[in-house]
């Protein structure tokens, strides 16, 4: 019979602008504004001409350009500001520890007390005359008149006095110097870290989605494929099964179906032509983009064992300030015997000062991070910018202008990859107006008319207008797939995927977290570094005439009652 088919329209061309997105535009933050700021002693905080030398030394296989040099330079110089603060500090408690108790007081390291070296200048003085000293022995009447003495005792007691308010004062720095280490402790894990396990969760979210929505535009580029292939193979199924012509006949009816066949031929070569090579190296080139994200994210998945670390340096620090503070109690007691002498010196001390030359090492590396980080963020979408254009080459296909695309803010759609819209919506149009005209040709014959005029049976008839109505079928199916395509390479798709990613894994929680690192971690290395120096408030007071057995001394009184009250 006569085949009925309704003529379906024209296809629509691909509007790409049809849901109007426009990401937010970035703001860099204050702390990164301040970052940037941080004093380089003349050299340059520009990242994009660190980007640039870099990519310029990588060109020509050597090492790092002027410009990324002077760069580098400037951000080394700018954190070795802290470690030179550390360095110098350091250089000073040395100082005094060579200078001893009698020149620079506690500061040396212990706190004597004011009459202890005038007891031992007397003691020394005895020894030099053949006479053995008795501790704790008054001295003779008639030895020193009254007044003198009376007078030598004022001045001790106020000597004492001051000397107690010196010793108050410096442990009461010293405890809150500890205290401050603690709050440092808790806001590295609470403020830093937690920023960066953030950054590291958006990371991992954002690079998933693209993962995703990359690998569903390379199954959809498949099946464009498959569909060209379709109907490239139902043109030639349809062709076979009509003795090679379509229509062999030499009436004006057959000559006109054998030309519009041949249109349709020619029209579904050049979609197919089209098809290919738009997509070719589209594939390969979104393949090259899932294996650096999947890349990306398996490093990233490894700076978990940096996060545990730091859990466990938290939790060491935090049980080293309570045992260093725990001695500074028992050292207000009078408390020192062979326990809490070896607890501080075999175990607080060398662990204490590992951890405080470490805090200012991460201190100074913190600082580095994050000045490269915010140098990058003040215009995190230029830096990427300026680097893709450099980079063109790395990608076959267009996706390298689309990426532009994206990161610009999605203002000005590519012009190569519109008229690839432009061209494969006019060659697929152009093929289903010659599949229509065929379709509206057919449809007035029966299958038996058909085969009369084009020489051949009614089987060859059937296939002839089975093959126009798959080659209708196909285009529209095909041009379905690539709409599909399209629209996952809309803005409104892809940006979010970007912003998330750059603005707020790197950009706000990232460097904020790495900010927030380095500021604990230095104010650590500043309370603790006060704390090593006011180490003296850690020991009891060197009082005159004591000599205590560190062997034999009960560990929490002292049973010489003779002998002066220990200074709290």
């Amino acid at each position: 019979g006569k085949m009925s088919v309704g003529v379906l329209g024209p296809l629509e061309p691909y509007n790409y602008n049809a849901t109007i997105f426009r990401p937010q535009p970035y703001v860099a933050p204050r702390n990164i504004l301040r970052q940037h700021r941080w004093p380089r002693f003349g050299f340059t905080n520009n990242f994009d001409v660190f980007v640039d030398g870099l990519d310029q030394s990588i060109r020509t296989n050597s090492g790092l350009s002027k410009q990324a040099e002077e760069y580098v330079t400037g951000v080394v110089v700018g954190a070795l500001l802290i470690f030179g603060l550390a360095l110098l500090w350091f250089a000073i408690i040395v100082g005094f520890k060579i200078a001893g108790v009698e020149k620079v007081g506690f500061l040396a390291g212990r706190f004597h007390h004011p009459q202890f070296y005038e007891r031992k200048s007397r003691e020394d003085a005895v020894r030099d005359v053949g006479t053995l000293p008795v501790i704790g022995e008054e001295p003779e009447a008639g030895d020193e008149n009254d007044s003198t003495t009376s007078d030598s005792q004022v001045i001790n007691e106020e000597e004492t006095e001051k000397f107690k308010r010196r010793v108050w004062h410096v442990r009461t720095i010293f405890i809150l110097c500890g205290i401050g280490a603690i709050v440092c402790g808790i806001l590295f894990y609470s403020m830093g870290i937690r920023l960066f396990i953030d950054s590291l969760e958006y990371a991992h979210r954002s690079l998933d989605q693209a993962s995703s929505t990359v690998t569903r535009a390379m199954s959809l580029t498949n099946k464009l494929l498959d569909e060209k292939e379709q109907l490239v193979t139902a043109l030639v199924d349809t062709k076979k099964a009509t003795m090679g012509q379509f229509c062999v006949g030499d009436s004006p009816i057959a000559q006109h179906v054998r030309s519009v066949a041949s249109d349709i031929e020619s029209q579904v070569n050049e979609l197919g032509s089209f098809v290919s090579s738009s997509v070719q190296g589209f594939e390969d080139d979104l393949q090259d983009v899932v294996n650096i994200m999947d890349e990306v994210n398996d490093q990233l998945s490894k700076a978990n064992g940096f996060l545990y670390a730091t859990v466990a340096v938290s939790i060491v620090i935090f049980t080293l300030i309570i045992s260093v503070l725990a001695v500074t109690v028992l050292s207000m007691k009078g408390v020192s015997n062979r326990y809490t002498k070896c607890a501080t010196h075999g175990i607080i001390w060398p662990v204490f000062i590992f951890l405080l030359v470490l805090a200012w090492i991460l201190g100074t590396l913190f600082l580095v991070t994050s000045l490269t980080g915010s140098d990058f963020c003040v215009q995190p979408d230029f830096n990427i910018l300026s680097w893709l254009r450099r980079n063109e080459d790395i990608f076959q296909s267009a996706i390298s202008h689309l990426i532009v695309y994206y990161v610009g803010g999605c203002k000005q759609f590519p012009q190569d990859v519109d008229a690839i819209f432009r061209n494969v919506t006019a060659a697929a149009n152009k093929a289903l107006g010659q599949v229509n005209q065929a379709q509206h040709l057919l449809s007035n014959f029966s299958d038996e008319n058909i085969a009369s005029v084009c020489g051949y049976d009614n089987a060859a008839a059937i296939a002839l207008k089975h093959g126009i109505n798959i080659g209708n079928s196909t285009i529209y199916a095909l041009y379905g797939v690539f709409g599909g395509v399209c629209g996952i390479l809309e803005c409104k798709t892809i940006s979010p995927i970007y912003t998330n990613l750059v603005h707020d894994a790197v950009c706000m929680n990232a460097v904020n977290g790495l900010t927030w690192l380095f500021s604990t971690t230095t104010l650590f290395a500043l309370f603790s570094t006060t704390m090593f120096c006011l180490r003296a408030a850690m020991y009891p007071v060197k009082l005159p005439g004591i000599k205590r057995s560190s062997l034999t001394e009960p560990l929490l009184q002292n049973n010489n009652t003779d002998q002066p009250k220990p200074i709290r």
